[in-house]
């Protein structure tokens, strides 16, 4: 599995296949990391960019023997294909043992283990290529609207998030087809992440989606962002930071609210690959803005 296409689709490849692929091979990340979370480059000492920590052997040409021959389950011990799900509840491997290597000792794979010594979490990221937290450097005079709340540990070497001028908030949009508790009422919930970077050394993000895959207005994937300044302001220009790790789309959309003559809609292209403030435009409010989002 070292084309990182192999796991485009995991419901394709049965669990067994799974475990004992991934077992064998890993795909390339490009990144390297320590174990007190320094960035390794190539050539250093210790560099793998392996996503995960693969297995050894004594003979690497039996690395190629991991998945077991085809006939080793499937045989006249284990059930035949069932014509649908039900079937499959009831039947499973009812055989002995399954060995199809002679001499583990000299055959089978070998741990490799990152962490040899106890750590309770790998080390903070230093030494970044990308990813370093900006912890200062806004616009002068600017007035900041953080997307985490007042006083909180970001996790990163830019520590507290000290206070703001304003308000945050996510809202998520339910499937209007899910019935009774524990459904799923907010699936994009599970698409909402964070790293510590970006200004103050933390943002959020989720993945770019349209219409067809459940994005777009209210779609059910969607996540919606507001930031809202905690005080009135009649012109003001206005600004957002871009990480210089994990923005990709080239058409974020932003709704400026609360401006004279109604909405005004921005979309931006977040691929900069640096920190970086861009201006959304320069306008006149009516009062407290009601809101960016």
């Amino acid at each position: 599995m070292s084309d990182p296409r192999d796991a485009a689709k995991p419901q394709n490849w049965p669990y067994q296949e799974k475990v004992m692929g991934w077992s064998a091979w890993s795909m390339d990340t490009g990144y390297s990391y320590s174990t007190d979370g320094r960035q390794d480059w190539p050539g250093e000492s210790g560099f793998s960019s392996a996503g995960f920590r693969p297995a050894w052997w004594i003979n690497p040409g039996q690395r190629d023997r991991v998945k077991p021959p085809l006939d080793a389950f499937c045989n006249a011990t284990n059930p035949p294909d069932c014509p649908d799900a039900k079937c499959y509840e009831k039947n499973w491997w009812r055989g002995a043992n399954v060995t199809w290597k002679a001499n583990c000792d000299a055959d089978c794979g070998n741990e490799s283990i990152k962490y040899v010594t106890l750590r309770e979490e790998p080390g903070r990221g230093t030494r970044l290529k990308h990813g370093t937290p900006e912890c200062g450097a806004a616009p002068a005079g600017a007035l900041i609207v953080e997307s985490i709340s007042d006083n909180v540990d970001t996790c990163s070497s830019c520590g507290s998030s000290g206070t703001d001028a304003g308000s945050f908030q996510f809202t998520f949009h339910p499937n209007p087809a899910a019935t009774g508790p524990g459904l799923g009422p907010f699936e994009a919930k599970g698409d909402l992440h964070q790293i510590g970077g970006g200004h103050g050394g933390h943002f959020w993000y989720t993945h770019t989606r349209d219409t067809a895959h459940l994005g777009g207005p209210g779609g059910r994937m969607t996540i919606d962002g507001t930031w809202t300044l905690g005080r009135s302001v009649e012109w003001a220009r206005v600004f957002a930071h871009m990480p210089d790790t994990g923005a990709h789309t080239q058409q974020a959309h932003y709704v400026i609210k609360g401006v004279a003559g109604g909405d005004r809609h921005r979309c931006v292209n977040t691929h900069f690959s640096k920190n970086s403030w861009v201006e959304l435009g320069v306008y006149r409010f009516t009062g407290t803005p009601p809101g960016w989002s």
